[in-house]
């Protein structure tokens, strides 16, 4: 990715790219040189699924008009399948959390049951993730002008068999549940 100033807007270029399954739900492998309808489908979101063409001035949306209008009516939904989505890379999920938080953008049915659906089925995919990519998505959601509570109220409102969704996220904070602070080791 290739990023460029023009007209004081800052504009990210990407080669067309392909992904294969992964099998580790991390490490995507990706191929260079795809068409750029096959690059837009693999996105995870449909505000995400958009291409500007130069030479005529449109907007390419190759979901018939899903993804301009999903912008236009402030709804977040993934491209194709949810869970198929969040099993490839569970951070998607929180990149969920982020751009429904920080757009304001409520999540379609369908994006909220596959995230219920990946806790309940595949939660193993949480700790697969890297303490890294958790924390640049968790830092990309509270640098932003979000609503803080609407962020945890989210994480808790999600619940699979192993807890709820900030568990599978934070497992070692989960287990501070009930500690009994001496609150006087805090004062000077």
């Amino acid at each position: 990715v290739s990023i460029i100033q023009y007209n004081g807007t800052q504009y990210e270029i990407a080669e067309f790219r392909t992904d294969k399954s992964s099998s580790d739900h991390r490490h995507a492998n990706v191929s260079l040189g795809a068409s750029l309808e096959a690059d837009l489908l693999r996105r995870d979101f449909t505000i995400n699924a958009l291409a500007y063409d130069i030479s005529n001035g449109q907007i390419v949306d190759v979901l018939g008009g899903i993804c301009v209008s999903d912008i236009q009516n402030g709804v977040l939904r993934t491209v194709g399948d949810s869970y198929t989505r969040f099993t490839e890379d569970a951070l998607r999920v929180l990149r969920a959390i982020r751009f429904s938080v920080t757009f304001g953008f409520p999540m379609n049915s369908s994006l909220s049951a596959g995230i219920q659906k990946v806790l309940d089925y595949s939660p193993e995919l949480f700790r697969v993730l890297s303490a890294e990519r958790k924390v640049a998505e968790l830092n990309k959601i509270f640098s932003k002008d979000t609503r803080g509570i609407s962020v945890f109220k989210l994480l808790f409102s999600y619940k699979g068999v192993n807890g709820t969704l900030f568990d599978m996220l934070f497992p070692n904070v989960s287990k501070c549940e009930g500690f009994q602070a001496n609150l006087n080791l805090f004062l000077y």
